[in-house]
């Protein structure tokens, strides 16, 4: 019996049930929430209090306010706080660069065709073609295999490659040894 795989329109109510093929990220974090974030450690709260006591303490009987001293550890809690913001948000922009460029394709069976697809639009129930070199794209039972070897160190440490046979179970982001294989995605 041939494999025609999902329709269409069966991949896309599958993926209004399921969702698309990704992690799930959190919302994204404001550039203001980035700010924020930079003093609220334990040691520029600390410096803080300093710089504010350092001017409060000049205002008792025999003594004179610090301003300067004051001035000068606050505009260094602001030098590192804005340092702090620049490299953490560069950080958060390099890491939506790379999740953007990092989304591979793959072969899928839809309507009898073989299509390339993004990894996150395979959906529940689509059959996926993996080959020497792929990742498996999610976790599946093999419904066909030819010579199918996995390397699955990311799960398990273990070096060697494991030959694999129809009916068993690969999981997301192992990869494909040698071989080749039609899978179910789960």
């Amino acid at each position: 019996m041939p494999i025609t795989g999902l329709t269409s329109q069966e991949a896309e109510e599958n993926r209004k049930v399921y969702g698309l093929n990704e992690i799930r990220q959190e919302e994204k974090i404001s550039p203001l929430k980035i700010l924020l974030s930079q003093f609220v450690s334990p040691l520029i709260i600390i410096l803080i209090v300093a710089a504010f006591l350092s001017v409060v303490i000049g205002y008792l009987p025999g003594q004179v306010p610090n301003f300067v001293d004051a001035s000068l550890i606050l505009f260094i809690v602001f030098i590192s706080g804005l340092a702090g913001f620049v490299q953490e948000y560069k950080a958060e922009k390099s890491i939506e660069a790379l999740r953007l460029i990092a989304t591979p394709t793959i072969q899928v069976i839809r309507s009898g065709q073989v299509i390339f697809l993004t990894v996150t639009e395979i959906t529940v129930n689509d059959i996926v073609i993996v080959e020497a070199g792929d990742i498996v794209p999610a976790d599946a039972e093999i419904v066909e295999s030819f010579n199918l070897n996995l390397d699955e160190s990311v799960l398990t440490g273990e070096s060697a490659a494991i030959e694999k046979q129809t009916g068993a179970e690969v999981y997301m982001n192992t990869a494909v040894s040698s071989g080749s294989a039609m899978v179910l995605s789960a």
